[in-house]
């Protein structure tokens, strides 16, 4: 086995560790009579059951540190209502800076515009948004109220446990559309919605008051709303895994979105793949896992030994790993060991960091029934260094003018890729 134990992943369904002799959570306390006092009680278990669970909690942050910040949302608690304390638990979880420890933000019931917004090297764009909001597709954001994206970055960022700024581009415009997070960093006096500024592709300021939405609504991607057909990443997100030859080359695309058995066992994936290359039907190899949040670290065994026992298919240049800021955990132990395969890597840096804490567990506070994960021990990938992420070898970012055409700039690299 190329691992000796799996390293799962904090990502939306991520799955939870179960490691033997792993310490659970205490018995919550019995309820306190009061508001105030039970999301006193909250904040206490959650800060002294990630003190003792966590391997190390404390490897960057000095426990006074953590400990003054709770103290500091408890004394706050009276004047904040319940969903800014909420936030208040998801800047605290943040702080001691493991990306696999934190609140589960996306259960907690928050409002949400309706629209999406993703980081490219320039700025947020709206890449996705009701079809009526006609002019919000592929603009850039400005500010929402008073506040410029560039501090609403800034204020996010501290909600966000990362360890690189990869997992922070990857999850900071999500929380961008969320107005509880836009109310606690003084974007918007309501969590009915807020006036968003925005700058159309041609240049033009616009400003939108949007309604925010407690279930979610239908988006249009600025993809479909300029009449492009979907890249092929973006086509079966919603698979496990499945593969298909690229039209007009020799190059099979492998697609990795979860490392989770599907309805078809990995390995009997992984057989389909090598009869193919072993066949000579293709001669290039093209795993992405752009879209991969992790989960099980040994499930993909049967590809890397697969390839590791292929020296044909370990010359630079026949495989090629496709890797994003969503490539986290499990999925970023997957780039790492194609990498050490001979893989070449081709997108932008991974969400996971190769040395870190990870193989998760979830604690609930006995109050609010806020979730929250955390690491249960620590993995070494690289030794001698400690990179806070995977850096591709071939460097792609695409723009907001790849996204309206629905080209993917990041496989058109690979594909044009000579050793």
């Amino acid at each position: 086995m190329k691992r000796a134990l799996g390293l799962l992943a904090f990502a939306v369904g991520g799955v939870a560790g179960c490691g033997d002799g792993i310490a659970t959570p205490d018995a919550p306390p019995s309820p306190a009579a009061t508001r105030d006092g039970r999301w006193l009680q909250d904040v206490d278990y959650m800060t002294a059951q990630l003190e003792r669970l966590h391997p190390n909690l404390f490897f960057q942050t000095p426990r006074a540190d953590f400990l003054a910040a709770a103290q500091q949302l408890k004394d706050d608690v009276p004047r904040l209502p319940d969903h800014q304390v909420a936030v208040g638990l998801m800047r605290l979880a943040a702080l001691p800076g493991d990306a696999h420890t934190a609140v589960q933000f996306w259960a907690l019931g928050f409002h949400r515009l309706p629209l999406r917004f993703t980081r490219l090297p320039d700025g947020f764009y709206v890449v996705a948004a009701e079809a009526s909001l006609t002019d919000a597709q592929g603009a850039r954001l400005v500010a929402v109220g008073d506040v410029t994206a560039a501090a609403l970055e800034a204020g996010a960022a501290r909600l966000v446990s990362h360890e690189n700024d990869a997992w922070l581009r990857n999850q900071v415009p999500d929380l961008l559309s969320l107005t509880e997070i836009l109310f606690s960093l003084g974007a918007t006096p309501s969590l009915e919605g807020a006036r968003v500024w925005l700058q159309q592709p041609a240049g033009a300021l616009v400003s939108l008051d949007l309604p925010a939405r407690t279930s979610p609504v239908p988006l249009t991607t600025v993809t479909a709303a300029a009449g492009a057909p979907l890249p092929l990443h973006e086509q079966r997100t919603n698979e496990h895994y499945w593969m298909t030859p690229i039209d007009g080359t020799r190059a099979l695309y492998v697609q990795y979105n979860r490392c989770q058995d599907g309805g078809e066992p990995f390995q009997a994936f992984a057989g389909r793949i090598f009869r193919l290359l072993d066949g000579g039907s293709v001669d290039r190899l093209i795993v992405d896992v752009r879209h991969n949040g992790g989960g099980d670290s040994e499930v993909d065994n049967a590809l890397i030994e697969g390839l590791q026992g292929r020296a044909a298919w370990r010359s630079r240049g026949r495989v090629l790993c496709l890797t994003g800021t969503a490539t986290f955990s499990s999925a970023m132990w997957t780039a790492h060991d194609l990498q050490r395969a001979g893989a070449v890597l081709v997108g932008s840096a991974t969400g996971g960091k190769p040395n870190s804490y990870g193989n998760i567990r979830y604690l609930t506070l006995p109050n609010s029934l806020v979730s929250v994960s955390y690491s249960t021990r620590h993995y070494r990938l690289i030794e001698g260094s400690d990179p806070p992420s995977l850096v591709p070898d071939v460097p792609v970012e695409p723009t907001i003018a790849d996204l309206r055409a629905g080209r993917d700039p990041v496989l058109e690299a690979a594909l044009r890729f000579v050793p």
